[in-house]
């Protein structure tokens, strides 16, 4: 009888451990499987954190678009005080202008650089130039350059020739002498001639 108990014992025994080994593994298997569940959730939030700053960002980039190009007149009062409605074309003409006025005297203001500061490519800058201005980027600056030496040679007629030059952007007075020259048929120094 006693051996019939023990036997019972040990299965009991037995049985027991393997619980105990199946609840052990059991719980092994849950922390794992919950620290795996909490990785790909931190995952999935990163995921979805970077999904919307892609998203916002695009959102914004489309938003900008659409109001450029819903944009294509703008209001503005001149000096009169009445509204002046500015196309694209207008505007382009103006920030042209102003850059070609704000930089002339740099002698290292190239047409390739006017045509950066626009943002645009060579041959669309070209193309819109030469339809709305009549002229290349280089013409442009080189025009704006001789106007404003005739400008200055007729206000300071003391003004040497050379001077004059380098207030416009030239470094090279003998090369500002012929642009001069073939720009308005006449030399500097006839003009200021003539001007007396």
């Amino acid at each position: 009888m006693l051996l019939e108990h023990n036997w019972i014992i040990v299965l009991l025994l037995t049985q027991s451990v393997i619980c105990c080994c199946l609840l052990v593994l059991l719980i092994v298997l849950y922390v794992r499987q919950r620290s795996r569940f909490s990785e790909l959730c931190e995952r999935y939030d990163r995921l979805v954190a970077s999904v919307n700053g892609i998203e916002d960002t695009l959102t914004n980039f489309i938003r900008e678009y659409e109001e450029e190009e819903n944009s294509t007149t703008e209001v503005s009062e001149n000096v009169t005080g009445e509204e002046k409605i500015n196309t694209p074309d207008e505007r382009f003409r103006d920030k042209v202008m102003l850059l070609i006025a704000a930089n002339y005297t740099n002698p290292s203001y190239t047409p390739a650089q006017l045509i950066q500061d626009m943002c645009m490519s060579r041959s669309l800058f070209h193309r819109k130039s030469t339809l709305l201005l009549g002229q290349s980027a280089g013409r442009l600056i080189n025009a704006y350059r001789m106007e404003k030496a005739k400008s200055l040679i007729l206000s300071f007629k003391e003004m040497n020739i050379s001077d004059v030059a380098y207030a416009v952007g030239f470094s090279d007075p003998k090369y500002f002498t012929r642009s001069f020259t073939k720009y308005f048929g006449c030399s500097p120094t006839k003009m200021t001639d003539n001007s007396q």
